[in-house]
């Protein structure tokens, strides 16, 4: 199930890439919810991306591949992604 916060970063989302502006608004807004810099990485790239494993994620973001994996799990508990173990 999708919660409110993954509700509305998605339409964040969607609104952005239909107005060919940049992204940078989201980023300050998710930061006002309570995220830090790498979870909002992680977390936007995910979005643009869909699923990834974390090694492609730490490729993408520039992350260390073991804070991905923390950052991860961060998310998770915020109910902002989930895991897939299949």
């Amino acid at each position: 199930p999708v919660t409110e916060l993954q509700y509305f970063v998605q339409q964040v989302l969607t609104y952005f890439k239909q107005q060919n502006t940049l992204i940078t608004p989201m980023h300050e807004t998710l930061h006002k919810l309570g995220l830090d810099s790498k979870e909002i990485k992680v977390y936007v790239t995910l979005l643009k991306t869909g699923k990834q494993r974390p090694s492609a994620i730490a490729r993408l973001t520039k992350i260390h591949r073991a804070t991905v994996y923390s950052v991860a799990k961060s998310l998770m508990s915020k109910g902002l992604i989930s895991e897939d173990l299949g």
